[in-house]
């Protein structure tokens, strides 16, 4: 947003693909109660299986994909933690996205608290969806962005 505004106080016009990002708040998918895997993944985070973690971020990135016009698959996989990162995404054009995801804080290896996990999962989908439904050339942090992950948290009713 401060971009945008300094862009257009210095007489030069936002990039349109700023424009075209800003202006998109919502996810363009089924109003859909998932409250459910909210509740599962806030157990299995809990369980510290990595596996049963995987599972679930599988099966909300799946319930997420079949609302949307993503064609190319998303899959995800786990880590333990990471030293500047909570998660993020390789986009592989026309070939499966790879989303990689942390579960634990750094310096105390603690399980990250599942609303703050749903929370990366759903960043890292976004820019998935900016890039294969918004068909943006570049996916981009600005108020949009994060307007488009809290709409999605409130599909969870994991935003309160």
């Amino acid at each position: 947003m401060i971009k945008g505004l300094m862009q257009i106080f210095m007489g030069n016009q936002p990039d349109k693909n700023y424009l075209k990002s800003n202006s998109i708040t919502r996810v363009q998918i089924p109003e859909i109660d998932l409250n459910h895997l909210f509740e599962e993944l806030n157990f299995v985070i809990q369980s510290e299986d990595p596996l049963k973690v995987q599972e679930v971020s599988q099966r909300i990135l799946d319930s997420l994909r079949a609302g949307t016009e993503i064609t190319v698959p998303v899959s995800v996989s786990i880590g333990r933690k990471n030293k500047s990162k909570y998660g993020y995404v390789k986009m592989l054009k026309g070939r499966e996205h790879k989303m990689r995801l942390f579960t634990h804080t750094y310096k105390r290896d603690k399980p990250r608290k599942a609303k703050v996990f749903l929370n990366t999962l759903l960043h890292e989908f976004v820019h998935v969806y900016d890039i294969e439904n918004i068909k943006l050339r570049k996916t981009i942090h600005c108020k949009g962005f994060y307007d488009r992950i809290h709409h999605l948290m409130e599909l969870f009713k994991a935003d309160n």
